[in-house]
């Protein structure tokens, strides 16, 4: 269930003056707003006065050409992994959940929280509109990105046991042409999760994983490349992240 909540109309200024609980829902509403008339971009979900502020901060992060293909974020305690997320005609809707942590349950395809603690995370905005932007363009890009992966093996199971012997316990590292290990999820045979990691990590502090990767394995210059060419990272991203390269690996 997503819950929307609509700006609300202060009939008795007096009385609801001094109620914390109203005056953070009045506050929201009108950054709401102010994000609506500034990036052209809904919010709806449960979310606070500091979460929408804080959106709003991000989303001036957020290289523009990025940003533009989402038009809907919804703050949802309840991830359901369906086919809605990557239907090219609703795409324009991205779904954030308010836990930083999650897991998939398989057999019903729905994203399961597995913390209680509550949070907006950053990362999670250039990484599901990475998704936004990728299912709205042409097939030209995956079919590209997917010759830069070449072949792998084809899911039998759990992604994480389907690559544990090319990533062992290091699932968060780079290793294979990819920047971490959930990039090598697939929708239907879609890099997907490949493009959108690569994305996130581009924001990450100082380039985050791609300090670690393999500076000789080509894959990781070609996908960045291919990422600026078809937009989804600034010429000052593409730059930054291939001068950082592998610069934290032991020699």
């Amino acid at each position: 269930m997503v819950f929307r909540m609509e700006a609300v109309s202060l009939q008795n200024h007096e009385g609801l003056s001094n109620d914390p609980v109203m005056l953070s829902v009045l506050k929201a509403a009108r950054v709401r707003s102010e994000i609506k008339d500034r990036y052209g971009v809904s919010i709806e979900g449960m979310v606070d006065d500091e979460a929408a502020e804080a959106v709003m901060n991000d989303l001036g992060r957020v290289y523009p050409p990025l940003l533009l293909p989402t038009r809907t974020i919804v703050f949802t305690d309840q991830l359901v992994l369906g086919e809605g997320l990557f239907d090219p005609k609703d795409v324009e809707t991205i779904l954030i959940g308010r836990g930083a942590r999650y897991e998939i349950d398989e057999e019903r395809r729905r994203v399961v929280p597995i913390t209680d603690e509550y949070q907006y995370v950053f990362s999670n905005l250039p990484h599901e509109m990475a998704h936004a932007k990728q299912f709205q363009g042409n097939h030209e890009f995956t079919d590209r990105w997917a010759g830069i992966v070449g072949e792998m093996p084809r899911p039998s199971g759990l992604y994480e046991e389907m690559f544990e012997e090319m990533f062992g316990e290091e699932w968060e590292e780079p290793r294979h042409g990819f920047v971490r290990g959930y990039g090598t999820k697939r929708y239907c045979g879609i890099w997907h999760e490949d493009v959108a990691t690569y994305v996130e990590e581009i924001y990450a502090p100082d380039f985050g994983n791609f300090r670690k990767a393999d500076p000789e394995d080509a894959r990781y210059r070609q996908k960045l490349g291919l990422l600026r060419e078809y937009d989804f990272i600034s010429q000052e991203q593409f730059e930054g992240a291939l001068a950082v390269l592998g610069e934290d690996l032991e020699r």
